[in-house]
């Protein structure tokens, strides 16, 4: 595309040098980024959002999970690192005490609707131009192929790093895309996610599991729940305060961490283009 890699690395390095003088304070203060060079830039192909809405006391998730996984390894295999999974726990069966449920992924189940998990969205996109979800697993992998087949509208590149104790995390995006003269209103999400928690989850057959792994879970939009407007050729930079439900597995486990970027069409919620990337 017509972006300059370089150009999109300079911009990233940049914002990061940019956060030494945010309103931080002194022992929170981000370290500038040692690397210049932006983690898994979207370039000509189209990386999908993949919304898992999703419950710990629901039996069928686990099975939607895992057909799902199979698909990715199996027919989309060659596709599988453009698919950025995102599980969201809401008020759909929950688990007693569980921390899993967040503010946010109850607006996004609201916002759609959703009476029952397991549900898929795909790029926030659907039938006649319509925002819907799917709890059809063969629907689901028919949608993904369809997006995955769409071209590139826009690069995007994205850069997080923790502040010096780890309990706050700051995240640069620069989007760039193909048309400058491209008059539409965009949003950039940010979302927390975290890996290979064990925890419970309920099993087909009245059965359950106290340490299943679960990965991708949603723990915070760190921007907000519906992100912020984003200028395309600029750079976008947010910091904030890292949840608590996370701050024992930023110390301990950071590798688990993982920070999800994506730009939307303000008007539509339509999604554009999305990354994921760890945080340093």
């Amino acid at each position: 595309m017509i972006f300059n890699k370089l150009t999109a690395a300079l911009l990233l390095a940049g914002s990061f040098a940019f956060v030494a003088c945010d309103r931080i304070e002194e022992g929170n203060r981000l370290k500038p980024m040692n690397d210049p060079e932006p983690e898994n830039p979207t370039q000509s192909q189209h990386t999908v959002l993949l919304e898992d809405y999703t419950g710990q006391e629901c039996s069928n998730c686990p099975v939607f999970a895992s057909r799902l996984h199979k698909a990715l390894e199996g027919d989309l295999k060659s596709h599988a690192g453009r698919v950025v999974t995102v599980a969201i726990h809401s008020h759909l069966l929950p688990h007693k005490g569980s921390d899993f449920p967040t503010a946010d992924g109850e607006a996004y189940a609201r916002w759609l609707g959703l009476d029952a998990v397991p549900k898929a969205v795909i790029d926030r996109t659907g039938e006649n131009g319509l925002v819907s979800a799917t709890g059809d697993i063969t629907e689901t992998i028919e949608r993904l192929k369809k997006a995955l087949a769409q071209p590139a509208q826009m690069d995007l590149f994205a850069k997080a790093s923790f502040n010096a104790d780890r309990t706050a995390v700051s995240v640069s995006v620069v989007a760039v895309g193909a048309k400058k003269e491209d008059a539409k209103q965009y949003n950039v999400q940010l979302w927390l996610l975290e890996n290979d928690i064990k925890a419970f989850q309920e099993y087909p057959g009245g059965k359950h599991k106290e340490d299943h792994e679960h990965d991708h879970v949603l723990r915070a939009a760190l921007n907000g729940t519906w992100g912020e407007p984003i200028q395309l050729g600029g750079k976008y930079l947010h910091t904030s305060n890292l949840p608590q439900t996370v701050l024992e597995t930023a110390k301990q486990n950071p590798d688990n961490l993982r920070v999800v970027a994506f730009v939307y069409d303000a008007q539509t919620k339509s999604v554009i283009e999305t990354i994921e990337v760890g945080i340093k």
